[in-house]
């Protein structure tokens, strides 16, 4: 198993019925996003387990915790018991064990089957879940493609991460890269000197004037010129942000919608023009999408009321402030005041195809919908966003665009820079090409597990060894090219975690004792080779000789010390016999 899990009896004496299991299905598909956990063929024939997972598992993703591909791993049947594997964060253990109590009172017998009734508790659940789950969809995502890609992954502290081991590791803060220059999340952060050194390097930006008196106001939009945005400066997701304003009254209702944000507000010309987001990701464009501001689609048949209940009926659609891709759309004021504005009733049925706007701003966190349009983009474009980026020194970032037409060039349309978000929420299908580039060959580096009690130092011996970027514990102490780092008792677990976060480190040894060898944490799930110092086979118990047997299993080569008597038969695997100055040689050239 390469993932920390929980290990889960479920007692299936009193299985759910057809019915129930029919029941369950229906609400997945009409509140929930489908899961994607495979279920083992052995398991088939226990459907009750299976609706339990898949139901698990979409729960998990609606709220947004990581849920891995494959759960179920070495089930054992015992009459009605059956004992799974549950893949899970360690830091989330309490929140993936309260996801399969709720999934359990879902599937009870016991339990009603009307379905508004069910979608309340998913909902309430929902909220709660939100409140364990990382702080940003991204961190999510990220934890699922490492996964998917055999990438290890360290949570570090928080919703920060390390993605491989040692030299070969980064480290994420949702989308914050260690090459992410604090200077440039500051500017990007604060929209006015964001804007100023745009326009200093020749972009069009909209005239804009940061407000601190609310008396200055109509001065200030009357001299920029109708109508205005008004917005916080120091804030995403179109939080406080109002657009498309012409009188007084609507003005003033901005300044204080926007001052509950932040007491910094900024007074900008709006821009009539189509509103796109693009992601860069090392001078690269490697998405663009329109957001289209939130609405509905007339089918000729549905009145808007009813347009909208089948809108936000959407499982990928979620309350606001939740980690959901898209964001329910409410009948507010703001609504109403649009479908005044354009002519339309809520039980009027708009014709085939005529869009009916619900929201003014086109942000994805207000109901907006994302449409990919980078195969549209003109070149010129594409270049003009990557010295967007290269000005702002950001490596990952996105970028907020007003053109009327993304297919004609800059040089021929104007092209306005809105904002730079130097920790953008990615597409969902991003974080996975970001990793990606991020970290080579699975971020993994060679590592060598000694399992000696013979009389030989072998400690001593390793250390003679002048390879750079080697790294070596034992229950003495941590090295790490050659010199000493720590001095003192540590076990196999902490000296290996505090080697695999160390940059420096290119390779590691650990160094253990027979006995330390069994019913041990390993802060690694993959041996690149395992090298036995002593003869083993006839002096474990049944016990230790499965634990010794686990270890050998997730190690690429066996290999005995000369002297051992006689080759154990640990494993199907290839075994090799070598002597101390060879086994010295495979670890100087790991």
């Amino acid at each position: 198993m390469k993932q920390p899990s929980l290990i889960v009896d479920i007692n299936f004496s009193d299985p759910p019925s057809v019915k129930k299991l029919t029941f369950i299905e229906e609400l997945s598909k009409r509140f929930l996003e489908k899961s994607e956990i495979q279920i083992e063929s052995n398991l088939l024939s226990y459907p009750g387990l299976v609706c339990l997972i898949n139901l698990a598992g979409s729960i998990l993703k609606k709220g947004s915790l990581p849920a891995y591909n494959s759960i179920l791993v070495d089930a054992k049947q015992n009459k009605s018991i059956v004992t799974f594997l549950f893949p899970a964060s360690q830091y989330l253990f309490k929140a993936y064990c309260d996801v399969l109590v709720f999934s359990l009172g879902l599937i009870d017998d016991k339990h009603d089957n009307d379905l508004n009734a069910i979608q309340l508790k998913i909902e309430k659940f929902l909220i709660f879940l939100s409140s364990k789950a990382p702080k940003d969809i991204n961190t999510s995502r990220f934890i699922e493609a490492a996964q998917k890609h055999s990438i290890p992954w360290i949570h570090l502290s928080n919703h920060i991460y390390q993605y491989g081991w040692g030299a070969n590791a980064k480290i994420l803060d949702s989308t914050f890269t260690e090459k992410t220059p604090r200077n440039a999340a500051f500017f990007a952060r604060d929209k006015y000197l964001c804007s100023r050194l745009l326009k200093k390097s020749k972009f069009n930006v909209a005239p804009n004037y940061l407000i601190n008196d609310p008396k200055e106001l109509m001065n200030i939009a009357s001299r920029i010129g109708m109508p205005v945005v008004i917005k916080p400066n120091d804030q995403d997701g179109g939080r406080g942000v109002s657009v498309n304003l012409n009188s007084a009254d609507e003005i003033q209702s901005a300044y204080v919608k926007a001052k509950k944000f932040s007491k910094n507000i900024l007074v900008e010309k709006h821009i009539e023009a189509r509103d796109y987001r693009f992601q860069v990701l090392n001078g690269k464009v490697i998405w663009a999408v329109e957001r289209e501001p939130g609405g509905v689609v007339g089918d000729g048949k549905s009145s808007v009321a009813e347009l909208l209940a089948q809108l936000n009926s959407d499982p990928i659609r979620g309350k606001a402030g939740s980690p959901s891709l898209l964001k329910e759309i409410n009948l507010d004021e703001e609504a109403k005041d649009l479908l005044i504005a354009q002519g339309v009733g809520l039980n009027d049925v708009p014709e085939l195809n005529r869009f009916v706007r619900l929201r003014k701003i086109s942000n994805i966190a207000a109901g907006g919908r994302p449409i990919p349009i980078l195969d549209l983009v003109h070149p010129d474009n594409l270049d003009l966003i990557s010295r967007v980026a290269r000005v702002m020194r950001l490596d990952l970032c996105g970028i907020d665009v007003l053109v009327r037409d993304i297919s004609v060039s800059w040089k021929d349309e104007d092209v306005y820079i809105c904002e730079v978000n130097a920790q953008p929420e990615l597409s969902p299908h991003l974080q996975e090409e970001v990793l990606m580039e991020l970290i080579k060959n699975e971020g993994r580096i060679p590592i060598t597990f000694i399992c000696n009690n013979s009389k030989l130092d072998i400690e001593s011996e390793i250390l003679k060894i002048n390879k750079k970027g080697l790294g070596v514990h034992s229950k003495d102490g941590i090295w790490i090219n050659r010199k000493n780092i720590y001095k003192g008792k540590t076990d196999v677990y902490e000296g290996s975690l505090c080697l695999l976060t160390d940059p420096e480190v290119k390779a590691l040894v650990s160094i253990v004792e027979r006995l330390d060898c069994f019913n041990m944490e390993l802060a690694y799930d993959q041996i690149d080779n395992l090298i036995i110092m002593n003869d083993i086979d006839l002096e474990l118990d049944d016990k230790e000789f499965n634990s010794f047997k686990r270890i050998a299993e997730i190690s690429n080569h066996i290999i005995f010390y000369d002297q051992i008597k006689k080759l154990p038969n640990i494993i199907n695997k290839e075994l090799s016999m070598l002597s101390l100055e060879q086994v010295m040689e495979i670890i100087e050239k790991s």
